[in-house]
């Protein structure tokens, strides 16, 4: 193998790709080089998912190698040459960088983990810049409990010409729904891993770049012009949701005001609030909203936002919420948020004023 390359395409490409090595086992520690034609592709896997990009190349000799992952993201991270020249020979992979030359031990390509692929397709197209905007907006509501693993992901839902992603750990229920591109031909539901989605956000080079998706009953794949992540799904059980999110919109009390002021609010009562429940106070009244919280003998905070937006008839009312997963929830929506409230003891509905978020909060009990 021998070839020249763009120095910086390479080190993006290398970066990106990296992620999805892992330190378990010497070959997945490494990146899989593949050059032919004029292309070279990077790729690592860590057996349960794995990336892949491609960038141009001038390959005068092709072949494939697996060279050390963190070795390689170093020369390339440090180096200011314009364009690199690699070579692979008796088990060496020379990399040549304006004036310095480094010789790095490579892994057969062979023992590589062969790249994942869904049998039995359904395919959709979706906006990339939707697609991060949409798993970073639930993401932090997935479950790191191992006991739940059908909990530690995010749901993907196709269905017609709606995308709904959504994810929660028991206590919270983040959703959020944007348009497809490219409707898939029939419904189709599954749950990515959280590394994965992660992963996902940053897939695309540009926003406006679309992201072709591809999943069966295992595997996933989602391919942007130049990369590629597949990754095992997680058990398919996720609950049905719906009709949370309906009971919970049906609540008999709404408030809406700024964004801002509500983030603020909860923020400066969660700071007097206990350090292992975190638990604030929302009190309703006619004319303004409160939040408090208290530690015994230690603190007690009260902050207020005064609004005339209030409806319902069932007013002063007090529901005790974690003050983190309110002030993560209110983080995710639009300028304008709407709070439904039903009663003390039931769950409440954050809605975001774009329509294309909700989440729904679970009371904390209150000794």
């Amino acid at each position: 193998m021998r070839l020249t390359v763009d120095r910086i395409h390479a080190r993006d490409a290398v970066e990106s790709v990296s992620r999805a090595s892992a330190s378990t086992m010497p070959i997945l520690d490494g990146i899989l080089l593949d050059a032919s034609g004029d292309t070279i592709t990077f790729r690592c896997s860590n057996l349960e998912a794995e990336i892949e990009t491609t960038i141009p190349a001038r390959v005068d000799h092709p072949g494939r190698t697996v060279a050390p992952s963190k070795l390689l993201r170093a020369i390339l991270a440090n180096s200011d040459a314009d364009e690199l020249s690699i070579s692979c020979d008796q088990g060496l992979v020379t990399i040549r960088s304006g004036r310095a030359e480094f010789e790095l031990a490579t892994m057969p390509a062979n023992d590589f983990p062969p790249a994942l692929s869904p049998p039995g397709t359904t395919c959709a197209e979706l906006r990339a810049a939707d697609l991060s905007q949409g798993i970073s907006r639930v993401l932090h509501a997935v479950s790191t409990e191992r006991a739940r693993p059908a909990l530690t992901g995010v749901r993907i839902i196709l269905s017609g010409s709606t995308v709904t992603l959504a994810a929660t750990d028991g206590a919270r229920l983040a959703i959020t729904s944007f348009p497809a591109h490219t409707a898939p031909e029939s419904p189709t539901a599954f749950t990515v891993p959280a590394g994965p989605a992660q992963w996902l956000r940053r897939l695309a080079d540009q926003p406006d770049d679309l992201v072709r998706l591809q999943a069966g009953d295992q595997v996933a794949q989602f391919h942007t012009a130049r990369t590629r992540l597949s990754t095992r799904l997680l058990d398919p059980r996720f609950p049905e949701f719906s009709h949370i999110l309906q009971r919970a919109s049906e609540a008999s009390i709404a408030v809406s005001d700024r964004r801002d002021a509500l983030i603020s609010a909860v923020r400066l009562a969660t700071l007097a609030a206990s350090r292992d429940s975190k638990t604030v106070l929302l009190e309703v009244r006619e004319d303004v909203v409160v939040f408090s919280a208290r530690e015994a003998a230690v603190s007690k905070a009260e902050s207020q936002v005064w609004t005339t937006a209030i409806s319902g008839k069932e007013l002063p009312i007090q529901v005790a919420l974690n003050g983190s997963y309110l002030a993560e929830a209110l983080s995710q929506c639009s300028d304008t948020v709407t709070l439904m409230i039903e009663s003390p003891s039931s769950p409440i509905l954050i809605r975001s004023g774009d329509g294309r978020f909700d989440e729904v909060l679970a009371p904390v009990r209150i000794r």
